[in-house]
């Protein structure tokens, strides 16, 4: 058999990309609900000023979600982008 692939002891046989095997819902965990900061939030948990945290958003150094006129920022990409800076 080739393209085969082995998750929790199970064999899913690969077809064009595609996982041929029926998979269900209940063999993955929910997904973990998204948590967003506001930009004070953020500054706070950076140990940084809120000045800061808006010139790192501009400069594409943090990666924000504008709901209406409010600006927040993800905690997944909070975590990456602190993982990735070069300061």
């Amino acid at each position: 058999m080739k393209n085969v692939i082995r998750i929790h002891n199970r064999c899913f046989r690969s077809v064009n990309g595609a996982i041929v095997m029926g998979v269900r819902a209940s063999d993955f965990p929910p997904p973990e609900p998204r948590h967003y900061f506001t930009q004070q939030e953020t500054a706070s948990l950076l140990h940084v000023d809120v000045r800061t945290v808006r010139r790192w958003t501009r400069k594409g150094k943090l990666k924000a979600c504008q709901f209406g006129q409010r600006v927040f920022f993800e905690r997944l990409d909070l975590i990456r982008s602190i993982l990735n800076f070069n300061l």
